[in-house]
């Protein structure tokens, strides 16, 4: 029968690191002891005493958390920036779009304004670049 100590470890995250493995390694270790025991007809009571190993490996399990944090941080600040200069960028580019179709727009009234005759056709183009100028980019 195995006995629990009074320590009780909380592993929360990096469940799947080399560390976990490693605990559940040796949790596998000492009852494969404790089973060979067994079947050898030895029944009596055994106190498994590993308190130093679960404190050695939660303090490295903490190391590792902490190192993970470290390293996500600097992942999400790399990503704000990044996201930054892609928004000013996104920016830049409406703003000369915008400016592109500005341009386009005055040309074409420029043209309309030189042209005298076809006030039908005037008129439709006219409310075309109306149309041109009220639609958001």
């Amino acid at each position: 029968m195995l006995n629990r100590g009074d320590d009780i470890v909380v592993v929360e995250g990096l469940s799947k690191s080399y560390r976990v493995r490693n605990l559940e390694r040796q949790i596998a270790s000492v009852i494969r002891g404790v089973a060979v025991k067994v079947a050898e007809g030895d029944m009596s009571p055994r106190k498994v005493s590993t308190a130093d190993d679960l404190h050695r490996t939660q303090a490295t399990l903490a190391d590792t958390i902490e190192h993970t944090r470290n390293l996500l941080d600097a992942d999400l600040n790399r990503l704000r920036a990044t996201q930054e200069a892609d928004q000013a960028q996104a920016r830049s580019h409406h703003d000369d779009l915008k400016r592109q179709i500005d341009q386009m727009v005055r040309r074409i009234e420029a043209t309309l304004d030189g042209i005298s005759d076809h006030q039908e056709l005037l008129a439709g183009l006219r409310a075309l670049v109306r149309m041109v100028r009220s639609e958001p980019i």
